[in-house]
């Protein structure tokens, strides 16, 4: 019953990949 832990953390790592994602690409815009 890992599964109980491992969605929690695997929702996690998407927030956490999405917002640097965002954030890259708001830097990207700016440094245009």
């Amino acid at each position: 019953m890992s599964s109980s832990i491992y969605l929690p953390d695997m929702r996690r790592k998407t927030l956490i990949e999405s917002s640097v994602a965002w954030r890259s690409q708001t830097n990207a815009f700016w440094n245009a």
